[in-house]
């Protein structure tokens, strides 16, 4: 699940480049055919630019799989001048509930029930007048 530090698109998912930086940053790929994952080198440049973009003075990512205060998943740490932060970048959550925003069952039902002998009958008749 998203959490606050994860780039949205404009559909509310997670861009799948961020999570291919974010494997590779981990070092979460494997190394079959190619190598995906960063360099220490590569990881220390994208700690400075991930920084210089957030106005801090250290910013990276990190893994928490221990339940504690804080739920399971990936987190970005961030350094200030003043204190440190975490944001959750990806919340690992058992199962997920959604509540239907449209009832496109309950229109679909209705448009059927209100219209559909109608054309039933017109392709029928339609089926027979040009049969062969």
């Amino acid at each position: 699940m998203p959490g606050i530090g994860a780039p949205l698109d404009a559909y509310g998912n997670i861009p799948s480049k961020f999570i291919v930086q974010l494997l590779s940053y981990l070092k979460a790929f494997g190394e079959q055919g190619y190598k995906a994952n960063i360099t220490d080198k590569g990881k220390i440049k994208h700690d400075k630019s991930l920084s210089k973009k957030l106005g801090a003075s250290g910013a990276s990512y990190f893994v928490n799989l221990k339940k504690g205060k804080l739920p399971l998943g990936i987190y970005q740490r961030i350094s200030y001048g003043f204190g440190k932060a975490i944001k959750p970048v990806i919340i690992y959550v058992k199962f997920t509930q959604y509540k239907p925003l449209f009832k496109f069952k309950d229109v679909a039902d209705r448009a059927i029930n209100k219209s559909f002998e109608k054309y039933l009958k017109e392709s029928v008749e339609y089926a027979f007048n040009t049969r062969r």
